[in-house]
């Protein structure tokens, strides 16, 4: 097991999770560096802004899909949050294709709600 430290909290995770799904934390876990010694990776506060989005990154690492806590509400800025923690972190595209038809649809709803 490794912890990720989000604003303050620890989540735990699987390495091999976190190595299959991302190449940045795959480089992170084998680098050797001292925080994967304590099997503790701290996340950029200004890329994981929240413990929710974290939750839902971890979520999205070992689904495909995303999830928001209902304190969150799934609004548009946790989906670009979450889009943008995604991206830094440079998980696979090919299991994020559902979630880019969703940020379509979002994308399309905030164009609608724009123009009403």
């Amino acid at each position: 097991e490794i912890r990720l430290v989000v604003d303050g909290h620890e989540l735990l995770a699987h390495a091999e999770v976190l190595r299959y799904r991302s190449d940045v934390l795959r480089a992170e876990i084998d680098s050797g560096m001292r925080e994967t010694q304590l099997q503790r990776i701290e996340l950029p506060d200004d890329i994981v802004t929240t413990r929710a989005v974290g939750e839902s990154f971890l979520s999205f690492l070992y689904t495909g899909e995303f999830k928001f806590e209902h304190s969150s509400g799934g609004s548009v800025q946790s989906v670009v949050e979450l889009m943008n923690v995604i991206h830094y972190y440079n998980v696979d595209l090919e299991i994020q294709d559902g979630f880019f038809h969703l940020w379509t649809s979002v994308a399309d709803a905030c164009d609608l709600a724009v123009l009403i």
